[in-house]
């Protein structure tokens, strides 16, 4: 309605003010995480209209959807995201709009990880939405040898140079490391002794 001076009122057409479809927001993403062990901030996604704001679930409309969460980036091939139940695709139940993950964890450590999370309902027709890169902490897990002698004389000492690197392949620093050496024959088998 409008109104103007001298009390006339002009009323407008009825309208449909559209915002579109609800989608899936990431409202706490993943972090505080080690390899192996839940994440200290575990991933919560909410079902919002387009500008962000809360969609409220209490019709039941969206109360009980499936949300799916799987690694959708990785840069450590042998990286798994798991639950309490095993290895992803792990799912939990929006209740009121809200899917909180509980005990999500990565095997390996690494940088750069990303999850996806999915529903199969057909009314969040904006897809899947993805958390924010990050990065799982843990020890050094490769070794290469960089000055290996080409032969070793039974029972004398020689050099071997070792470099560490952790799972984004940067350089680790250690003032000492222990390593074990196993000897292999010709067939790179280990030799008996």
């Amino acid at each position: 309605l409008f109104s103007a001076g001298g009390g006339v009122t002009v009323g407008s057409a009825a309208f449909a003010l559209a915002l579109g479809g609800p989608r899936f927001t990431v409202t706490t993403h993943p972090g505080g995480a080690a390899a192996g062990a839940p994440f200290a901030q575990q991933p919560v996604v909410a079902v919002t209209d387009p500008a962000g704001n809360a969609i409220a679930t209490g019709a039941g409309v969206v109360r009980y959807v499936r949300v799916t969460a799987a690694l959708a980036t990785s840069f450590v091939p042998a990286a798994v995201l798991s639950d309490a139940h095993g290895a992803c695709p792990c799912a939990v139940r929006l209740r009121d709009g809200v899917a909180a993950f509980t005990s999500l964890a990565l095997s390996h450590p690494g940088g750069g990880f990303v999850i996806e999370f999915t529903t199969e309902a057909v009314r969040f027709a904006a897809g899947p939405t993805r958390s924010a890169p990050f990065a799982v902490t843990g020890p050094a897990v490769y070794a290469t040898v960089d000055g290996a002698p080409a032969r070793v004389e039974y029972l004398a000492p020689f050099a071997l140079a070792v470099t560490l690197r952790d799972a984004n392949r940067r350089l680790v620093a250690a003032e000492r490391v222990t390593l074990a050496a196993v000897l292999l024959d010709a067939n790179r088998h280990p030799r008996g002794g």
